[in-house]
Formats: structure tokens, sequence, C-alpha cells
């Protein structure tokens, strides 16, 4: 899953770029910043594939935050979309002059914006290294004092994705949520215990007789991985890689 930050000091943009993102991309995960000063802090805390970023700001403009997002160990080679509502030669030259390789003009259109993403952090390449797909896990999602089986889809270090037979109201999936995700017996049935999540979203499989909701597709963020956990995902992928790598050479 890519994980995207949207830096800009107005709520109505953000949503209407995260609505953007949501309707052409369904493998990101979106962050938000209302500050340059806000952005800068998260830059410093979390890895991100892309930044979507107003071009002015109040304390440090677009530019500015790319370059400060450039000197920090995570975001060192995070690629910037610069967002700048002027179409003059300009204020284009001046963005470029001072390094910035990628911008947007407002308005554009959701497709423009998906294309952009895509051509600065290619998905295949994503999921051939962070998404695995495992025939056989399960997923057991605890909400509150419901527990639901589900399919696991594919799982990456950052989220889960999952096929569930869901008869009820959306709005419960946005509750507290604890995940125990089962690998098969070829993985040593080893399991990821007590993973804290978050909803993010789902999209319609089935639907019952009354038109409402029979199983969905979810995804699920997780919040804090427990070491353990972490160690168990991180020799997951390393055994899918070896198989991938396997398959390659044959």
């Amino acid at each position: 899953m890519r994980k995207i930050l949207i830096v800009n000091e107005s709520q109505v943009v953000r949503t209407l770029l995260r609505r953007y993102l949501l309707s052409e991309l369904n493998d990101v995960f979106i962050f938000e910043a209302d500050s340059s000063n806000a952005a800068i802090r998260c830059l410093y805390k979390e890895e991100y594939e892309a930044v979507v970023c107003a071009n002015q700001m109040q304390d440090f403009d677009g530019p500015e935050i790319q370059a400060k997002a450039h000197r920090t160990p995570l975001n060192k080679n995070t690629p910037f979309i610069i967002i700048t509502s002027s179409d003059k030669s300009e204020v284009v030259g001046d963005l470029v002059k001072r390094g910035v390789e990628h911008y947007l003009i407002s308005p554009f259109t959701p497709e423009q914006l998906g294309a952009k993403l895509n051509s600065l952090c290619n998905p295949r390449q994503l999921r051939a290294h962070t998404r695995v797909c495992i025939p056989g896990t399960t997923a057991a999602i605890k909400l509150g004092g419901t527990e639901v089986t589900a399919k696991v889809v594919n799982i990456s270090p950052n989220g889960i994705l999952c096929d569930m037979y869901w008869p009820r109201e959306v709005s419960q999936l946005f509750d507290k949520q604890a995940i125990e995700v089962v690998f098969p017996a070829e993985y040593g049935g080893v399991a990821l215990e007590g993973v804290q999540c978050k909803f993010l979203r789902l999209s319609a499989l089935t639907y019952n007789d009354k038109l409402g909701l029979a199983s969905v597709r979810a995804v699920w963020q997780f919040i804090d991985l427990p070491k353990k956990s972490k160690k168990t995902l991180g020799t997951i992928f390393e055994q899918t890689q070896r198989e991938f790598d396997a398959l390659s050479i044959n």
C-alpha cells in the first residue's frame, strides 16, 4: 500500500484531493497535514511514497517543504507534486528553478492526479516488494464483542485487504478493532495477534435479497504493529520473496 501525504491549509481542498486519489487509486493510505510545520513534523516521523503539496503556504511554501523533506533520512528521495493555481511562465519557472520537478496546475481532473502519482511511484513495483498474497491466510476481526472471520486477499507492512461476510451497518466497522492474522501451514501456521487497526474503506462484493450488503472487501491500516508481529511479517515476506525468485529463475 502506498502512503501519500496531502499538505494544504484548506480542509475543503484536502478533502477534494483525498476524494480524487481514492476515486483513481485503490492501493493508497492517505495522510493529511494542515500546515507547513505539521507537514515537516510528519516527514520527520514517517516515510511516504509521495507528497501532494500546495505551493503557497504560511511559514514555508511548497518548494521549501520539499527541500526540508529531502534533508530527512526517511523522505530524502520522496517525490513531491506541487499544486499551483497559476500557469504563468514566471511562476512555473520559479518552481523549476527551486528544484520542483513535478507540479500540477489547478484545476485538474482526478485522472490527471492519479496518472501523475502513478508515474512517480509505480504501484506494480511497490506490490512486488511490500504486498503479498498468500492463499489460505485468514483473519479474525474483533469488533467490540463480535468476531468475524475473513479471507485475506493481501497483506503489507502497513495494512491488510480482506473479503468477508458483513450484513450489518457499515458504521460498526469504524469501532475500535483488533485483527489476528493466521498464515497457512506451509508458513508454519504462525499468527499476528492483537494487531490494532483503523478501518479505511470497503467495496461491496454481493448484496442480499433486500439489497443490503452481504459480502464486502475491506481495507484496514495497521496502527501499531508489535515488534513480534513485525518480525513474523518480515519472515513471511522473506519466504514469499524466495519463492518468487525461484519461480523467476525457473
